[in-house]
């Protein structure tokens, strides 16, 4: 993964966040490749693994095979599959284009989820060291509701014309 980053990381997210985070991006499939990785193929690519994981995949995109029979997201199968990792589901949202080249004036919320609160705590940490923000959307199972987002944003950008620099924003209202 090639991280671009929107402000430079402080010195001590270089020295404390980067090294115990691993993300995993979905390798581009040829056209010719028909048969999809599965959910395991990364589970076994991060054996053994116990720092923070964090999950961008959405499901039915980048190429991944994901059984959603037990109504459970990628990130909580994941989860089950890596049991020394902390999961922590965020990014998901925000489509590629804009993680790449920042839109100017606005900020896209990071919704990040885990089990493990200081992981979340952590990977909202760099979400808004790196310029976004970053918003703690609670336990693992919200990350449901979280890649729902990302097929919603998926579909706003591709099927309804609104190109792919879509993203979403949550504020409260005062």
């Amino acid at each position: 993964m090639r991280a671009v980053l929107r402000q430079p990381p402080s010195a001590v997210s270089r020295a404390c966040v980067w090294p115990t985070i691993k993300s995993f991006l979905p390798p581009r499939l040829s056209s010719s490749r028909r048969r999809r990785p599965r959910l395991t193929t990364v589970a076994a690519a991060l054996k053994g693994y116990a720092g923070i994981i964090v999950s961008a995949m959405v499901p039915g995109a980048g190429g991944y095979e994901l059984k959603r029979d037990d109504a459970t997201s990628a990130a909580e199968q994941l989860a089950r599959l890596m049991p020394k990792g902390r999961v922590v589901t965020a990014f998901a949202s925000i489509s590629s284009p804009l993680i790449r080249e920042p839109a100017r004036g606005e900020t896209p919320t990071v919704f990040t989820c885990a089990d493990d609160k200081a992981a979340r705590s952590t990977v909202i940490a760099l979400a808004n060291e790196i310029g976004f923000e970053g918003m703690d959307a609670g336990h693992l199972d919200a990350s449901r509701n979280i890649e729902n987002l990302a097929l919603l944003v998926g579909q706003l950008a591709y099927g309804s014309g609104f190109g792919n620099r879509v993203s979403l924003r949550a504020f409260v209202a005062p």
